[in-house]
């Protein structure tokens, strides 16, 4: 490829970030962000502080820790301040924020997520020059998804933290160093619960002695439970970081689904438990392969939030380690796989995770609210069981990728197509605060999500 070709697919790609960067956020980021500021001030009454006064604290200390640790500078310098931000969080849209106030605030948020791609990038790197492939650059397939970009520059979703130190201890793991991959992995555990899921079958794929297994065990789980016993008579606590799992499984007392994954997640765990990868190359592939069909035991069991996306793309772009010359493959399923994705999320999720997303961006306070819903110009709902079967193929395909055939010559055209449904999401986001007069119009619920407190954007409140 020209380097002319490069340097405009990657001022393409800049341009993309930058308007993800400045435009967008979604109500959890707010949130989440909100709560850290009061964390050092309510370190031993934090979740009832924040139930009672913003939102429900869905999560361990160490999310809230680490963005604190972030915002000093802000706080330090009366850059934000922290009254404002309750008065704003209690009283929305009475009471409201200077827009630089507000910029600061969340461009400072966001771009602590943007330096988290750093390390990740790195350790990708590191992953693939261990295992000793070429084939494929995943640390720039990384940075450059599509997914990667929504999750994290758009919904302004924190899972970057979980994900770094799923691969930091993953590293470790395929060097062997079991203590460095428990350690890490007990750090990734407090912040998202998932990276349990994954830990079972690369234990039980390494070590097959039982004291042994319970030994790393107790080390990946010992920092969530320190965080559970610091707050053990704190019913706020475990209603708060239970949360979500609550919510996952209010469907009855027989949940087929949940069945399913448990079906599938220990034929996983039975496999990695009597094989006995002896080379390194097959030991390798075992494991980013049995990482990854964890994760998607998950996704295609579980009605998840489009965010936790993140956490199965830099397994799927390990798979790519194995094979070669199918760059145009990747490409073009991705953009269907993303597409399809788009499409869901705007029709599932409305008012919630699309142009709404542009009313909370860091320069949202110099915009008018959004005049339509993306949903009424993606209306694809009659379709939806189609569009889901297709976004599933794509999380499936790293199963079948040899079996597609298309051209192997590099064409130009695959390499935009990662960006160019992003771009067309933006476009329509900006494009819905100034649409044309027959576009303008929000139903009446809608109108009533804007006005409420974005402390009932979160919890239960009536």
């Amino acid at each position: 490829m020209k380097k002319q070709v490069k340097n405009t697919i990657w001022a393409f790609y800049t341009l993309t970030i930058g308007l993800c960067f400045l435009f967008f956020s979604h109500t959890d980021a707010l949130i989440t962000n909100i709560q850290s500021y009061f964390y050092f001030d309510h370190i031993y009454n934090f979740y009832d502080f924040s139930k009672s006064q913003i939102a429900t604290a869905a999560y361990l200390p160490s999310i809230y820790i680490i963005l604190a640790v972030w915002n000093l500078p802000l706080t330090m310098l009366d850059l934000v301040n922290q009254k404002d931000l309750l008065a704003w969080c209690i009283n929305f849209p009475d009471f409201k924020i200077s827009a630089k106030e507000y910029g600061l605030f969340l461009g400072w948020y966001k771009l602590g997520i943007l330096l988290v791609s750093v390390p990740i990038f790195i350790y990708l790197k590191k992953i693939r020059q261990l295992i000793g492939s070429n084939n494929y650059k995943i640390e720039l397939l990384y940075i450059t998804s599509p997914f990667a970009i929504f999750s994290s520059m758009i919904f302004s979703g924190y899972d970057v933290f979980s994900v770094i130190f799923t691969l930091i201890g993953f590293y470790y793991f395929l060097k062997k160093n079991i203590l460095k991959f428990s350690f890490f992995f007990s750090i990734a555990i407090t912040f998202k619960f998932f990276a349990l899921i994954i830990f079972f079958p690369l234990i039980l794929l390494y070590e097959k002695r039982f004291l042994f297994l319970i030994k790393y065990s107790i080390i990946a789980i010992s920092l969530t439970v320190i965080s559970v016993l610091l707050s053990l008579n704190n019913e706020s606590f475990f209603n708060s970081i239970f949360f979500v799992a609550q919510e996952k499984l209010s469907y009855g007392k027989f949940n087929p689904l949940l069945i399913l994954f448990l079906i599938m997640y220990a034929l996983i765990c039975l496999y990695t438990y009597i094989s006995n990868e002896k080379k390194k190359k097959s030991f390798y592939k075992t494991a980013i392969y049995v990482t990854y069909l964890s994760y998607l035991s998950l996704f295609l069991t579980t009605k998840f939030h489009p965010q936790w996306i993140l956490l199965i793309m830099p397994f799927i772009f390990m798979t790519y380690l194995f094979e070669k010359n199918r760059a145009n493959q990747i490409a073009l399923i991705e953009s269907i796989g993303f597409t399809s994705f788009i499409f869901l999320i705007v029709n599932i999720w409305k008012n919630n995770i699309d142009q709404k997303m542009i009313s909370q961006g860091p320069l949202s306070q110099l915009l008018p609210n959004p005049q339509f819903m993306m949903a009424n110009f993606f209306n694809f709902h009659p379709i939806k069981p189609i569009l889901l079967i297709i976004f599933f193929l794509y999380l499936m395909h790293p199963l079948y990728l040899k079996k597609i055939s298309i051209p192997k010559k590099e064409n130009i055209l695959f390499a935009y197509l990662r960006f160019i449904m992003v771009f067309i999401f933006i476009i329509f986001s900006i494009y819905s605060v100034f649409p044309p007069k027959k576009y303008q119009f929000i139903d009446l619920e809608s109108q009533y999500i804007y006005k409420k407190s974005l402390k009932c954007l979160y919890s239960n409140c009536s």
